[in-house]
């Protein structure tokens, strides 16, 4: 995202790794990093973060740390943070309900 002459963007990905069907059990682990840059100076690597998700059926389970690379790590001392994510996965209804079709 852009405002001006100052851009902040994240990139990254995750795996993901399963032996059974798709929404059963698995693990998910990613890497992301945040891109910015100082008015009209060039872009650079703000942070990173690191990611692990268990994934359950209809839930899952996230730990991931952020790792400042900029110049704000003189104000965090060089220490990341930790984030604890949830997440509920709501399931939908049948979709094979019937469905009532005019008759002209």
């Amino acid at each position: 995202m852009s405002q001006g002459p100052s851009l902040s963007t994240t990139v990254g990905a995750n795996l993901r790794y399963s032996r059974r069907e798709w929404q059963e059990v698995a693990i998910r682990a990613g890497l992301w990093g945040h891109v910015a840059n100082k008015l009209d100076k060039e872009v650079h690597l703000d942070a990173m973060t690191v990611s692990a998700i268990l994934e359950f059926e209809w839930m899952n389970f996230g730990l991931s740390y952020d790792i400042t690379t900029s110049v704000l790590s003189e104000a965090n001392n060089s220490r990341g943070a930790f984030e604890v994510s949830f997440i509920y996965v709501h399931r939908p209804r049948d979709r094979r309900a019937r469905v009532d079709c005019p008759r002209f």
